[in-house]
């Protein structure tokens, strides 16, 4: 069974042409943060702020604030060889579609699909605000996390 995942592993490194080793590492830096997801909930995580007005005919909207423990994760992932600049072709090419069965998938993708589901999660979040806020609460962070961990364990 290992000899089986590691074999898998150097078959997604060898494609997207990664170093196995890397991704080991990257991996293993991403699952600090499994206390911290295990636990975190919506309000501990992110704080909205107010809607303000700047002038006459203009008014500043609502934004999340985020918990710094939660940038330090977002950080970490943008810095590992984990994201995926082609990840809603791997989220279509599952039959997946954004927003939409991502979560009911993790427990059952494979690396690929794994490290295109969080890069959806980190990339979304400048088109949708609050999209943190809500992976945090579904547990998708922890859930992807326990999926990577799946990977070199």
């Amino acid at each position: 069974m290992l000899i089986q995942m590691l074999n898998a592993i150097m078959a997604v490194c060898v494609d997207d042409g990664l170093d196995s080793s890397q991704l080991r590492a990257d991996i293993e830096k991403l699952l600090a943060y499994l206390p911290y997801f295990e636990v975190a909930d919506a309000e501990l995580v992110c704080q909205w702020t107010e809607s303000k007005k700047t002038s006459e005919k203009n008014y500043t909207l609502p934004y999340p604030v985020y918990d710094e423990k939660l940038e330090q994760f977002v950080k970490a992932v943008y810095d590992s060889e984990l994201m995926i600049s082609r990840y809603q072709d791997v989220i279509h090419q599952h039959g997946l579609h954004m927003g939409e069965n991502l979560m009911d998938t993790i427990h059952i993708a494979d690396l690929t699909l794994t490290r295109a589901i969080l890069t959806a999660y980190i990339r979304q979040e400048r088109f949708c605000d609050g999209l943190w806020q809500s992976a945090v609460e579904e547990k998708a962070f922890y859930r992807i996390l326990l999926r990577l961990g799946d990977f070199i364990r």
